[in-house]
């Protein structure tokens, strides 16, 4: 069940950890520990092309995707590639409300994994 009002503390991608460690009970906080808890964010208004060059000089591979203080989808490398195939290899004028995911699922620093 997702929770739009509970605090943003990282995204996380599953496939970045082995099976070996998903074997193990983790918690979001223990995965966080190491992978660090910067948060970056752009808005549903923002373009496509923006939201590239910000994940460019910021060396990441999503970014979280708020609007008016609530979390409304997060915008990975997969869905900007996607979203550039279909624009047929450009950015254009593409939203990052066009290519984000719109249904993000939202944990408490005490879920386990």
């Amino acid at each position: 069940m997702c929770n739009w009002n509970l605090p943003i503390v990282g995204y996380i991608w599953v496939r970045f950890f082995t099976q070996a460690a998903l074997e193990n009970t983790m918690k979001v906080s223990d995965i966080l520990r190491v992978k660090g808890g910067t948060l970056y964010t752009t808005t549903p208004e923002d373009s496509l092309a923006d939201a590239a060059q910000l994940m460019a000089d910021k060396d990441i591979g999503s970014l979280v995707v708020i609007s008016h203080g609530l979390v409304v989808g997060m915008l990975s490398f997969r869905e900007m590639i996607q979203a550039t195939v279909k624009n047929g290899g450009s950015f254009g004028t593409t939203s990052v409300y066009r290519a984000m995911d719109s249904g993000p699922l939202i944990c408490t620093m005490e879920t386990e994994l």
